[in-house]
């Protein structure tokens, strides 16, 4: 006798009460579900003089006012999420960017808002691990065909939409890039 195959919600865990069905049909553990109401976007004042988008893209960018300015902490994966964020922020506070601080390599892609905004009037200082920049240049050289991949896999950029199968949020955020800014 053959041994009886395990439901497809088995997959997800082994009761079937933690796998839901979302409205766009998507099939997905119950926790993970409710990690979207986490990345809703936002810009929250976490407390006085400290903001932080969320839900913008995959990364937060992150606000803290100083004496000099606003210290402007991860960038985002684009040009145009930076912009977004640049724009939440001057609802709040005109103080000009007087730093930027990278976290690590693939939250800089912003920084061209910030001169742009600034016109490229007065230096920017800029922190961040000493081997960004290589890291940088390593992930799209050397490594480039293996770490693609594993973007492809760990932020489900292949998934589909909707469905059984669709893409409900990567942990961080609803999508790698988000869609309003491709």
């Amino acid at each position: 006798m053959a041994k009886s195959q395990p439901s497809v919600t088995r997959s997800f865990d082994s009761h079937d009460g933690n796998v839901v069905l979302t409205p766009r049909g998507q099939r997905v553990h119950r926790d993970h579900l409710a990690q979207s109401g986490v990345v809703q976007a936002g810009f929250n004042e976490v407390r006085e003089g400290v903001w932080s988008l969320v839900g913008n893209g995959l990364s937060n960018q992150t606000f803290i006012f100083a004496p000099e300015g606003v210290i402007a902490i991860d960038t985002g994966e684009s040009e145009e999420e930076m912009q977004e964020a640049l724009r939440r922020l001057r609802e709040v506070t005109d103080a000009p960017i007087a730093a930027v601080v990278y976290s690590h390599f693939h939250y800089v892609e912003g920084t061209t808002a910030i001169f742009k905004e600034t016109n490229h009037v007065s230096p920017l200082p800029i922190y961040g691990h000493e081997k960004i920049a290589y890291n940088k240049s390593r992930a799209s050289g050397e490594i480039a065909p293996a770490y693609a991949r594993g973007l492809v896999e760990q932020f489900a950029v292949t998934m589909p939409a909707d469905g059984p199968d669709g893409l409900v949020n990567v942990g961080l955020g609803f999508w790698y890039r988000n869609p309003a800014f491709s």
